[in-house]
């Protein structure tokens, strides 16, 4: 398994175990999306499943390949083509589908083939995120109802060619984590065979009325991540959306610690810290 599709397993196993909300994979189930405009430098979109309303904002760098961006997940009422969901204090959406499409048409969605309904939704979103970030108020917005075609599946095209094994380089992993109650705090360093460095930082967590999941990614140059030949130490200084550095240490006992000033910045919270001896740390290279 992949470090991102293991990142993908470890948040539904973390979403599925919040007692407040179900959230389902929605097979056979329509979706509702409702894409909004770009609000105070962030992009904006809005969604339901199974009766789960998810509000996701997210920043992307101006250059480069770096994003963080932050998921509201609340339990939703649908009615037919209405939406009502109350996303705790910070807002609420209660909104009707408006179809404006003559003729439905096809689209694949994760290997699925779904029927796609396009249109206006019309209410009322109100946000306002912690602190004040983001400040989102509509009366209308584009979106579309998705209801997968059951027993259909779209082509995913023939497996990609890699490079053969006895010329990929050998990458080193790193990752550091912990979980507390119904919230987790995960981050990962890897190595990629074009040279660079992938970064990503997780933090989840829930409550009786909502449910955050916090993502950041970044790819950096290889001068941001130091090592040994014997891994015996490691030293990260990822780029935009994260700060500072992160140091793993060998102790004279043989355990390692995992310090530093290392933060980064999700929407709505800024500096989150990425170091501290809660965290459990993994350092390894692929033979």
């Amino acid at each position: 398994m992949s470090r991102r599709a293991a990142l993908v397993a470890v948040v539904w196993v973390a979403l599925l175990a919040l007692p407040s909300f179900a959230v389902a994979d929605g097979d056979g189930a329509p979706t509702i999306r409702i894409d909004l405009r770009s609000h105070d430098g962030y992009s904006v979109r809005l969604y339901e499943i199974n009766s789960t309303a998810t509000l996701k904002i997210t920043k992307r760098a101006k250059v480069g390949y770096a994003e963080s961006s932050t998921d509201y997940l609340t339990r939703a009422t649908v009615t037919g083509d209405s939406l009502q969901a109350t996303f705790g204090e910070l807002g609420q959406v209660s909104m009707r589908f408006d179809p404006s499409d003559a003729r439905p048409s096809l689209r694949c969605d994760e290997s699925r083939r779904s029927l796609v309904r396009r249109g206006l939704f019309v209410g009322s979103l109100r946000f306002r995120g912690e602190s004040g970030y983001v400040d989102i108020g509509v009366r209308r917005a584009a979106g579309a109802v998705l209801t997968p075609i059951e027993g259909t599946h779209c082509d995913e095209g023939g497996a990609e060619e890699g490079r053969p094994s006895s010329h990929r380089p050998k990458l080193t992993d790193f990752y550091a984590g912990f979980r507390h109650g119904l919230g987790s705090v995960n981050f990962w360093a890897e190595t990629n065979d074009r040279g660079h460095v992938d970064y990503e930082a997780m933090a989840e967590s829930g409550g009786e009325e909502m449910a955050t999941y916090r993502q950041a990614f970044v790819e950096a140059s290889p001068r941001t991540f130091a090592t040994d030949q014997a891994l015996s130490f490691l030293s990260v200084s990822p780029p935009y959306p994260f700060s500072g550095t992160g140091l793993v240490q060998r102790n004279p006992n043989g355990s390692r610690s995992w310090s530093g000033n290392l933060g980064v910045s999700f929407p709505g919270v800024s500096d989150f810290a990425l170091t501290g001896p809660e965290f459990r740390t993994f350092l390894t290279r692929q033979w």
